[in-house]
């Protein structure tokens, strides 16, 4: 029951504070993409261009960090593309439109947001529906005694309007949504992980730089020629009984 309870609260606040966070990668993302392919004929887009990848990289890593949590395991963050030693300023600073990733990252802060919006109000209305059924009890009574009721929903379908039918009936459909909402979190946290996975994940070894002290490939073994006859082979060093 614990590690229900601690696997909702993960994936709710995974969720929850996706939304936000996907909101303002959108925005940054877009706006510095837009501003950047308008302007990159006078070169200074060029470097509009840059910040707008390193603004989705920013969010990626968030992103990584947060999903560490929802699948058990960390993500792993890739090595970027980087400019070879002693390369100039200006191929520095626009290395990064040439790095993969970093498009990549891009790509998760635009196709996040609606995935975001989405499961956030799912889940949103879920919590919501299962806190007032299962208080209503505590609260039900004060609206039906002040407010009034005309029957609503259980009317319609025939079970009456008195208080106890009103208090029965939106208790149970809390308790509904109560018992599904773990289904309804882990279902929401995974699509966003998986969208996650596929956009983040470290994919593209050829993107990656060697890193520092890194020992070299062995050299593959040099091929020793057969010897075909035993004089052969005595002029390697093999033994006379062995060549025979």
């Amino acid at each position: 029951m614990q590690k229900l309870i601690r696997r909702l609260g993960a994936d709710t606040g995974y969720v929850l504070i996706g939304f936000p966070t996907a909101v303002i990668a959108f925005a940054v993302t877009v706006a510095g993409l837009a501003a950047g392919a308008g302007t990159a004929v006078i070169v200074a887009g060029l470097f509009v261009l840059t910040g707008a990848l390193l603004a989705a990289r920013m969010a990626a890593s968030v992103e990584r960090n947060m999903l560490a949590h929802v699948i058990g395991r960390p993500l792993g963050a890739p090595r970027y593309c980087r400019a070879p030693a002693g390369s100039s300023w200006f191929r520095t600073a626009l290395t990064p439109l040439t790095c993969g990733q970093s498009w990549m990252d891009a790509g998760h802060a635009l196709i996040r947001l609606p995935v975001a919006t989405a499961t956030f109000v799912v889940v949103v209305a879920c919590w919501g529906v299962a806190l007032a059924g299962v208080a209503y009890p505590l609260y039900g009574w004060v609206l039906y005694s002040t407010v009034g009721s005309d029957g609503g929903l259980p009317e319609l379908i025939g079970l009456g309007d008195s208080l106890t039918v009103s208090v029965l009936f939106h208790t149970a459909v809390g308790l509904l949504f109560a018992v599904n909402l773990p289904f309804v979190a882990r279902g929401a946290a995974g699509l966003n992980a998986a969208l996650a996975q596929a956009f983040l994940s470290p994919y593209a070894p050829a993107y990656e730089e060697p890193e520092p002290g890194r020992p070299a490939a062995p050299a593959p073994a040099s091929h020793t020629p057969t010897s075909n006859t035993p004089a052969e082979a005595v002029a390697h060093g093999a033994p006379l009984h062995a060549a025979r």
